[in-house]
């Protein structure tokens, strides 16, 4: 089509699009800092969807407003809300979705990505499953579906929309990265949050941060300690430096574990008796001639053979100190142990 014959306001759509999302999105340095705008313009809902947790909202998405109220204790119906939705609705009608939408702009951007495009004519009867979303959704599920408090959750932001989770987390990990951590941005929808916990837990990652939609509205972070499974709220404000003190604890607690488990399954032993006990509780310091001989014929009998001598300890014998093993004369402790 040639643009010449375009209406106006068609052909300046993309300007109209980028500034709209920038004015309802505003808030730019909030991304870097890792924190939510919180001030009055939230409570005023803004055409198209643009999720109150993305750090950069100017204002309330009023698809999220309605399920917060439907999902309450207190409220079951907001006329405030329905209400901006029926003047959007008759006022601009789809104009909302080709020139306002951040979501709608967002799509074309990708649209526009050279590759193989296909045909939607098959695809028309999905038109009326916005309805049962809408319905099910944004309606029965956070009125119907509540915890022993009453209150339901936001399914539809929790999880068909993604916008403003996915933009607050990736402004957190950006923070930890910056503060020098290796942080893994996990944002796979293709399995459950029970698995994504579980898979981290068995590949040894120390800490495991979950972040929601209420989360980024409150300004912090679940954390969850891999060494003690202790689970915390953490603000988002400082959160790089705090995360760094953190781990610095889980590292000296997890020394101090270990410490004291090698002490629990250390012994000393100055006869074979001793040794044989010792030696299947863990490691044993005894006393040892220093002969490579007599260290085979121990692991032969014992199974437990040389495992260190450290350089912090005094090692010497006292005079007249017998091997624990073959009775001659000892030369220095020597720590014996199984491996496995």
């Amino acid at each position: 089509m040639d643009k010449k014959k375009l209406n106006p306001l068609a052909r300046f759509r993309g300007f109209i699009q980028a500034g709209a999302t920038l004015l309802t999105n505003i808030h730019l340095p909030n991304f870097a800092k890792g924190t939510l705008y919180q001030g009055s313009g939230k409570y005023v809902c803004v055409p198209g969807l643009n999720c109150y947790s993305c750090p950069g909202a100017a204002g309330a998405c009023p698809v999220g407003a309605f399920q917060a109220v439907v999902g309450s204790s207190k409220f079951r119906f907001s006329y405030y809300i329905t209400g901006i939705l029926i003047l959007f609705g008759v006022l601009l009608g789809r104009f909302i979705c080709g020139f306002l939408c951040p979501f709608g702009w967002f799509q074309e951007l990708l649209h526009k990505i050279p590759s193989p495009k296909f045909s939607t004519k098959k695809l028309k009867p999905l038109r009326y499953l916005k309805y049962a979303v809408l319905l099910v959704m944004v309606v029965l599920l956070p009125l119907l579906a509540v915890n022993e408090l009453g209150m339901g959750d936001p399914f539809f932001c929790k999880y068909l929309c993604p916008q403003g989770v996915l933009e607050g987390a990736k402004a957190v990990a950006d923070k930890l990265t910056a503060a020098g951590l290796r942080v893994k941005f996990d944002d796979r929808d293709n399995v459950t949050p029970g698995w994504k916990f579980n898979e981290w837990e068995m590949k040894g990652v120390p800490v495991r941060i979950e972040i929601g939609p209420r989360d980024i509205e409150n300004g912090v972070v679940t954390v969850v300690r891999r060494d003690t499974l202790e689970k915390f709220t953490m603000p988002i404000q400082g959160i790089g430096e705090n995360l760094v003190k953190l781990m610095a604890d889980i590292h000296q607690t997890m020394y101090d574990m270990a410490l004291e488990h090698r002490k629990a399954h250390t012994t000393h032993a100055e006869n074979f008796g001793d040794f044989m006990d010792g030696v299947k509780k863990g490691f044993v310091k005894a006393p040892w001639c220093a002969d490579p001989d007599c260290e085979m014929e121990i692991k032969c009998v014992t199974g437990a053979s040389t495992r260190c001598k450290p350089m912090d300890e005094d090692t010497t014998v006292k005079p007249g100190c017998k091997c624990v093993f073959c009775n001659r004369e000892a030369k220095t402790m020597m720590y014996f142990a199984r491996a496995y």
